[in-house]
């Protein structure tokens, strides 16, 4: 029970609160002075996200340790230990990946990525071009992603055709974790915060999959600034080619004494589909933008995200996302469907498909129809 508990982030208090018991009741169970009914070890189970059978076991299981690091705005706090809500997202990606592979399995299905470790030598600006290639994203298709979403949805679509789980985890504060990856040669998983604004969620994935071509372990390792920088600079290539950018005309007769106004800055973003911020920081790589106007530009940006986020909380309107979406958001198109074939197929039950999904059953038909039309959109 303490292992449990402590694995989870919680501390005595906090775990007696979401159980609901006293904090002596939970210090009790844990030395073994009292047992918890079976009602009880039934909500320990889902407060501290562990199966109902490892309590019976008669030491804990080895091998639960989460990844150590992950991708985190540049001015969140480091050296901090995770928290309850992202150790939870972190250790549901993982368990969501076991689900996935034991469906394949029954589908008989591959599950092998041409994306993972395809590149482990190559300089970051080679990588992001490899990248784009494998996932078979040209130019004259991504220009036509104009939306916010369209762009981050055909990514998605991409990486999930290479062989790649994408998904959602909520819950989580951006500044604490922006995404993370779990890299392996069979169905590698790109997660991205779904509190992120689109375009950010979009330089994320790509981030990540630069951790999974590179055949890195875990996600990305804060404490290796080389190796962050590597991924960044490889997924600014995969997303905004280098070549490409420095052809466009208002980058060709750009001065670089001159300041960028943010009209052009806009028209560039739509152009990739990607944030001004990232076009900005491309163009100080390509020498086309000095630090300073990337420093000042990104402070306003940042101030101006912040003062627009505080007047919808200000405003109290929720934005209501249809249910299906949401799913897929957070579970991804390709695990639904590997859910609904082994459903369809006959290789397991309503309730299991249920349980797989974290779905009642009255949503299947509109969950299994969006899926479906995510699927063949990407083919």
């Amino acid at each position: 029970m303490e292992w449990a508990r402590t694995t989870a982030r919680l501390s005595v208090a906090v775990a007696a609160k979401k159980v609901s018991v006293s904090p002596d009741t939970i210090e009790a169970w844990e030395s073994g002075d009292k047992k918890p009914t079976i009602n009880q070890l039934r909500k320990a189970a889902r407060v501290y996200r562990r199966g109902f059978s490892v309590f019976f076991l008669p030491k804990p299981p080895e091998g639960f340790d989460t990844i150590r690091d992950f991708r985190r705005v540049p001015t969140a706090a480091k050296g901090k230990g995770f928290s309850y809500e992202l150790q939870i997202a972190i250790r549901a990606v993982q368990e969501q990946r076991e689900s996935a592979l034991e469906l394949a399995k029954l589908l008989g299905e591959k599950t092998k990525s041409p994306l993972y470790g395809m590149a482990k030598e190559a300089s970051p600006e080679a990588l992001g071009a490899v990248i784009r290639e494998v996932l078979g994203v040209t130019m004259d298709e991504q220009r036509l992603w104009r939306s916010d979403y369209s762009p981050l949805n055909n990514w998605i679509q991409r990486l999930e055709l290479a062989g790649v789980l994408v998904v959602g985890f909520p819950g989580v504060e951006i500044s604490e974790a922006r995404g993370f990856s779990l890299s392996h040669p069979k169905l590698p998983v790109v997660a991205f915060n779904t509190k992120d604004a689109p375009r950010g969620r979009l330089f994320t994935l790509l981030h990540e999959a630069v951790h999974v071509a590179r055949g890195d372990g875990g996600a990305c390792d804060l404490g290796d600034r080389k190796v962050e920088a590597y991924c960044n600079a490889a997924a600014a290539e995969c997303l905004i080619p280098e070549r490409d950018l420095a052809a466009q005309p208002i980058v060709l007769g750009h001065r670089l004494t001159a300041d960028w106004d943010e009209a052009n800055l806009t028209r560039l973003a739509n152009r990739y589909g990607a944030s001004k911020e990232a076009v900005l920081r491309r163009l100080v790589t390509i020498g086309k933008a000095t630090e300073r106007q990337y420093g000042e530009l990104r402070a306003l940006f940042a101030e101006r995200a912040a003062a627009e986020a505080q007047a919808r909380k200000d405003e109290g309107k929720p934005v209501i996302v249809p249910y299906a979406r949401k799913v897929l958001s957070r579970l991804g198109a390709r695990y639904v469907r590997l859910v609904f074939e082994a459903l369809h197929e006959g290789r397991i039950g309503i309730g299991e498909a249920s349980t797989r999904l974290g779905a009642k059953v009255k949503h299947f038909e509109k969950l299994d129809e969006a899926s479906l039309k995510k699927l063949v959109a990407a083919t």
